[in-house]
């Protein structure tokens, strides 16, 4: 099982990245930018949007999606 691993960034306080194979997932913690993008040999194929409250769910789903 593949985890995200917490990045730096100069603009976002909270941003995670994992990578399996030639999947990429990216997931935006940040306040009022609570995201996951899956990105698939460099191309974006899909984002997924949460309220500010829903930041567990969307790691938890950014995790998931990784190891599919």
């Amino acid at each position: 099982m593949k985890n995200l691993e917490k990045n730096q960034s100069e603009m976002l306080t909270e941003i995670f990245e994992g990578t399996n194979g030639d999947k990429k997932v990216i997931c935006i913690l940040d306040d009022n930018c609570v995201r996951y993008m899956i990105l698939k040999n460099g191309k974006l194929t899909s984002r997924h949007e949460f309220n500010n409250c829903r930041k567990n769910l969307c790691f938890n789903n950014a995790t998931k999606a990784l190891n599919r």
